[in-house]
């Protein structure tokens, strides 16, 4: 198995979802605010969650990782009945529902920069409803607010110090990288084909 798993990776190691387990390897669950190999936490207000009853622009600014809910009022011309599906920066779908005459999907981005997305009708495929939004990070200040109505609410440490790029709090995992991969390699040893003895 360890043999396997080091030439799957290739010399590239990605294990985007390690610091849900690692926090329960070396770290204190019950205080998300104690330094641990999953990473180091602040309490934070609501999410972020950003409303649209109209087709997008650019100008548009929503936080990244934040939810961007849209409820656009349905073309009068297009049959209630009808299908449709949002696709954004041509590669990631979401559900659409229709709803009162809206059309109704959500989405988290999860990079800093200018997104698309197109509204087909499926029944109509040449019908497309286009629009456009842009992600930004948040300031430490936004991030830094605690909210006594959600006293459970965490997120990485905003503090630009422990980003690494638009991954705010990203370095508070990293630094622990040698000592969690060290734990990994000793733990892979059990998986080791015994030598056999003549």
């Amino acid at each position: 198995m360890g043999n396997f798993f080091a030439s799957l990776l290739q010399g590239k190691l990605k294990m985007g979802d390690s610091p849900s387990v690692a926090w329960l390897l070396c770290g204190d669950p019950e205080n998300p605010s104690a330094p641990g190999w999953g990473g180091q936490f602040k309490r934070i207000g609501p999410p972020a969650k950003t409303n649209f009853t109209r087709l997008t622009t650019k100008d548009d600014r929503v936080e990244i990782f934040g939810v961007v809910e849209f409820k656009i009022p349905l073309p009068s011309d297009i049959p209630t009945n009808s299908g449709f599906k949002v696709t954004f920066d041509n590669r990631l779908s979401v559900p659409v529902e229709v709803n009162n005459g809206r059309l109704w999907f959500r989405f988290a981005p999860r990079d800093p920069k200018v997104w698309s997305y197109v509204i087909e009708c499926t029944n109509e495929p040449t019908r497309k409803l286009c629009g456009e939004f842009t992600a930004v990070l948040p300031t430490p200040e936004q991030k830094s607010q605690p909210s006594p109505a959600y006293p459970n609410w965490w997120s990485d440490d905003p503090d630009p110090a422990l980003a690494e790029g638009h991954h705010l709090g990203a370095k508070t995992i990293s630094r622990w990288r040698k000592d969690f991969l060290s734990d990994f390699a000793t733990r892979m040893e059990r998986c080791k084909t015994p030598t056999r003895s003549n």
